[in-house]
């Protein structure tokens, strides 16, 4: 039951991403690469983060690849505004597939201690599901300070959204 649950969640993801992502294609090259993300970022530099954050994840601690983050990090540097929202959208649903299949325990690497610790997959999934809402937020503020229109991501507007469409 919980697992389901997890995975309506995954699906809000993507249609908040969706939605995010449809202003960005519409952004020009400029205001993409333009830093106006705090500590000089750009809102390419923030998708990369996202993309590499989800892609790194999955391959390393859910399918047990050898990924070395600097060739991945240089991969998805080179890549246009298009390429990289598609490569983000296929993160997206990685991370809904493989929500939906996970159900053992996931070795995990602690940041500050840089030793490995196991946790649930719930518990995986949904840190990825909230530090991608997270960054949501801060590329919408990062679109509204190029005088763009802004949207909500909000839950309840996916909910309002399914329940439209019943």
């Amino acid at each position: 039951m919980i697992y389901m649950k997890l995975a309506k969640l995954g699906k809000y993801q993507i249609w908040a991403d969706d939605l995010i992502r449809e202003i960005m294609v519409k952004l020009s090259k400029e205001e993409f690469m333009k830093k106006v993300i705090p500590e000089t970022a750009s809102i390419r530099d923030l998708c990369i983060h996202i993309v590499i954050s989800l892609e790194f994840n999955i391959r390393t601690w859910i399918r047990e690849e050898e990924v070395n983050p600097e060739v991945l990090y240089e991969e998805l540097n080179s890549l246009s505004k298009e390429e990289l929202l598609k490569r983000w959208k296929k993160a997206d649903e990685s991370l809904l597939a493989n929500m939906k299949k996970r159900e053992k325990s996931i070795k995990f690497l602690n940041f500050l201690t840089e030793e490995t610790f196991t946790i649930e997959p719930y518990d995986f999934f949904f840190q990825y599901i909230t530090h991608t809402a997270y960054h949501r937020g801060q590329l919408m503020s990062a679109i509204k300070k190029l005088g763009k229109e802004g949207i909500t991501t909000d839950y309840l507007f996916y909910l309002f959204e399914l329940d439209k469409n019943k």
